[in-house]
């Protein structure tokens, strides 16, 4: 399947198994996966590139060079990557996790591994 035929979700997830079982997930519903495994380059990838493939962004909060929180706020002033929604998927389940990600304009916060969750929150953004 070629990504001119798929919606791509960026995934932020600093430990490789679940980033590649969140990406496995993701590709049941045909959607495709740029994985990055810390903030910061992620962050680079933004500053470099127009979001045009990406519809999506999944993040987890703890990361090495740049946790979630950071990244989100740098890709919210971005004109150009600002509107694309965010969802935060973390072991982290806090109410100060929660209301901080609140005002970030964070979409939707999914705790790690719940995918019935995850599989509602794809139909919603992404048309399933």
């Amino acid at each position: 399947m070629t990504s001119h035929n798929t919606e791509n979700v960026m995934i932020l997830e600093d430990i490789e198994d679940i980033s590649k079982h969140l990406s496995e997930f993701l590709r049941g519903y045909q959607l495709h996966s740029k994985i990055f495994y810390e903030g910061q380059s992620a962050l680079e990838y933004c500053q470099k590139n127009d979001p045009l493939e990406i519809k999506l962004i999944i993040t987890d909060l703890h990361m090495p060079l740049m946790d979630g929180f950071t990244f989100i706020e740098n890709i919210q002033k971005s004109e150009l990557w600002k509107d694309i929604p965010i969802i935060i998927h973390s072991s982290l389940n806090s109410l100060a996790s929660r209301t901080r990600a609140e005002k970030l304009g964070v979409k939707e916060y999914v705790e790690k591994f719940n995918y019935d969750r995850l599989s509602i929150i794809l139909s919603k953004f992404m048309n399933l």
